[in-house]
């Protein structure tokens, strides 16, 4: 019995060993599986990324098209509004020419008007004069003196005709 208290003695160890093995085999089992489990879940998400990866790409392409072609338009529009901007100061000018010839022909209106009043001011005040005369001195003939009428060698003469 000895022997076998003496087998068992040096088998013990190895069986306390061999279990502890066991348990370390069952928990890295397990640990293994967890992994595995953990695995799955990484690969699905990583496929969720490339997905995600794969529409931003195809996002990001439609957005540079419109981009594209907005900055196509913006240019169309800009050089539209240049040929307009060119137009109207085309027409500014134009207008301001005419501006300036309507300002003429005002003020030669006005000198017309004003030469016009002033032949009357002076028409008045002849006809005034020659009323005076008439009643200072009544035999004098007054129809050949006018204002606009000139004396060249003693005789009355119309400077228009």
């Amino acid at each position: 019995m000895l022997r076998a208290v003496t087998i068992l003695n040096s088998v013990e160890p190895r069986l306390t060993v061999a279990d502890e093995v066991e348990r370390q085999n069952a928990k890295l089992l397990g640990d293994l599986k967890v992994l595995g489990l953990q695995k799955l879940v990484v690969e699905e998400e990583k496929a969720d990324a490339v997905a995600v990866k794969l529409k931003a790409e195809e996002e990001l392409k439609s957005t540079k098209t419109k981009l594209e072609t907005l900055a196509k338009e913006k240019d169309q529009e800009i050089e539209r509004l240049k040929l307009r901007e060119v137009e109207l100061i085309s027409k500014a000018e134009e207008f301001r020419g005419l501006v300036a010839e309507e300002k003429v022909r005002a003020n030669l209106a006005e000198c017309k008007e004003l030469a016009e009043d002033a032949k009357m001011a002076m028409s008045a005040t002849e006809g005034a004069l020659k009323a005076q005369l008439a009643i200072l001195v009544p035999d004098f003939d007054t129809s050949q003196i006018g204002f606009f009428k000139d004396i060249v060698d003693g005789k009355v003469v119309d400077p228009s005709g």
